[in-house]
């Protein structure tokens, strides 16, 4: 049974926050991309990871560096769609495991 003290309710919550950071690491980087050419160097990385996770999909069978950043991003958008649905009150009473 998982404890919700010490830090292994910090390491929870922070994991449910990713996504929500990972936005406010963008909106930083677009931010600050303007004012020092590093940023911007560092804005093409960024953006080149979000590229490469949009590409995962359809290249994941040609290479495997697309793996990492599709299922990274996938794992935190599923966890931001929750916390949109969790502050609209849609809740789900019951749950029905898939048929395998």
């Amino acid at each position: 049974m998982a404890s919700f003290h010490g830090s292994s309710f910090s390491h929870k919550l922070m994991r449910w926050l990713v996504p929500w950071f990972m936005l406010a690491a963008f909106a930083a980087n677009l931010i600050l991309a303007f004012k020092r050419k590093f940023y911007g160097m560092i804005l093409v990385l960024h953006a080149l990871f979000y590229i490469m996770a949009a590409a995962g999909p359809a290249l994941a069978g040609i290479s495997s560096v697309f793996k990492v950043p599709y299922f990274f991003v996938s794992a935190n958008r599923a966890i931001a769609v929750a916390w949109i649905k969790y502050i609209k009150g849609e809740r789900f009473v019951t749950w029905t495991p898939s048929e395998r």
